[in-house]
């Protein structure tokens, strides 16, 4: 639980922030994988195999340590880092980043194998939407539907993702962005044909990569 957790938590995704580290728990302690190329903590100069012991004074023994750490900063402030590196003790300090919003069409494309648009105001009034926005389906990946009885097709509406309405493209990033490989997602969308609406509920498994 405790190597899941800092994924889940993911201070970066849920605050907007860009820092462009990847750690591991290890029995040293929170050790940096990798390092993003042209990221503010590249910038600032951090390397791979550095431990990070400390974010602004505030211990970080654990990834986890690491995340509650980012939890409530935005975009812009500075962050001092305080690392072990080959025994010797290294402060550097950095300018959190602005995390690039997630592309909500290549993300469904990846994850749901779904082409989407945005509905535009003509075509959300011929399905007789009360409101004049949201995502459609424009094609479907029938190899990630082949064990799924009903299938979306192209002119579904996506309703919702585990339950919240993406309200557009940019909403629907911000929703999958947040989702880990390998985790079950539900999909609930509307067939809209002669006004009468059909409601499809789809459970389905993301990728693990």
């Amino acid at each position: 639980m405790r190597r899941v957790l800092p994924g889940l938590l993911d201070a970066e995704r849920r605050y907007g922030l860009l820092v462009g580290l990847q750690l591991e728990e290890g029995p040293e302690g929170c050790r940096v994988a990798a390092v993003e190329a042209d990221s503010p903590a590249a910038a600032a100069g951090v390397q791979p195999s550095d431990l990070i012991t400390a974010i602004d004074r505030r211990p970080t023994p654990t990834p986890l340590e690491y995340q509650f750490a980012l939890v409530g900063r935005r975009p812009s402030e500075p962050m001092a880092i305080e690392l072990l590196r080959e025994g010797q003790r290294i402060e550097v300090s950095l300018e959190l980043g602005r995390r690039p919003k997630p592309d909500g069409a290549a993300l469904s494309r990846r994850m749901l194998g779904l082409e989407v648009a945005a509905l535009d105001k003509e075509t959300a009034q011929a399905m007789l939407l009360r409101v004049p926005r949201g995502v459609h389906v424009t094609a479907v990946d029938d190899r990630r539907y082949s064990a799924v009885k009903h299938k979306p097709a192209p002119g579904d509406v996506l309703a919702r993702i585990n339950a919240i309405r993406p309200r557009d493209l940019d909403h629907l990033g911000l929703l999958l962005d947040r989702l880990q490989p390998g985790q079950p997602v539900r999909l609930v969308l509307v067939r809209y044909r002669e006004q009468t609406a059909t409601r499809i509920d789809i459970k389905l498994a993301l990728p693990e990569r």
